[in-house]
C-alpha cells in the first residue's frame, strides 16, 4: 500500500470508504488499478498503470489474494 493518507470521500454516496488495488505483473510492475467505495460499491477501472515501488501489487495470477481484496461486484457507471 501507499503511505497512509486520510480516506477519500466517495463522490457517489459521500462516505469515507474509498479503497483501491493494483493488479499486475510482479516483474515489470505494470498492470491496472481498481478503485471502489466499500459502502456503495461504485468504482472505476484504470487500465495500464505503472505500479509505484512502495505500493502493494496483486499478481495477475494470484486469484485468491484478488478475491480477498477486491469486491466481487463493483458498479462501473
Amino acid at each position: 500500500m501507499l503511505p497512509m493518507r486520510e480516506k477519500l470521500v466517495c463522490p457517489n454516496c459521500g462516505e469515507k470508504e474509498v479503497d483501491y488495488a493494483y493488479i499486475g505483473n510482479v516483474e515489470t510492475r505494470v498492470g491496472y488499478m481498481v478503485v471502489w467505495c466499500g459502502n456503495c460499491n461504485h468504482g472505476i477501472h484504470v487500465s495500464r498503470v505503472k505500479v509505484p515501488e512502495n505500493a502493494e501489487l496483486i499478481a495477475f495470477e494470484d486469484e485468491e489474494k484478488f478475491k480477498k481484496k477486491v469486491p466481487a461486484v463493483i458498479q462501473y457507471d
